[in-house]
């Protein structure tokens, strides 16, 4: 098998090229931009809901005076 090789500008222009002639009705383009924005929200809900839930792991697995130090 032989694959072509090119650089990433080259791609990126082609690419472009054939997008830039892609008609996106405006209704279409609201309803991906509400999915995007949505899906973006409930990505960073489950970040910090994640972040938290390490957050009390790590609380949990120290004493809560240190090491057996005095306090």
């Amino acid at each position: 098998m032989c694959f072509a090789v090119f650089r990433e500008e080259v791609i990126g222009e082609r690419l472009g090229q054939v997008l830039k002639d892609i008609y996106v009705p405006d209704k279409i383009l609201g309803r991906l931009q509400k999915f995007l924005l949505d899906d973006r929200s409930q990505q960073e809900a489950l970040n910090n809901e994640q972040q938290e839930r390490y957050g009390r792991q790590l609380a949990a697995s120290y004493p809560p005076h240190g090491f057996g130090l005095p306090g």
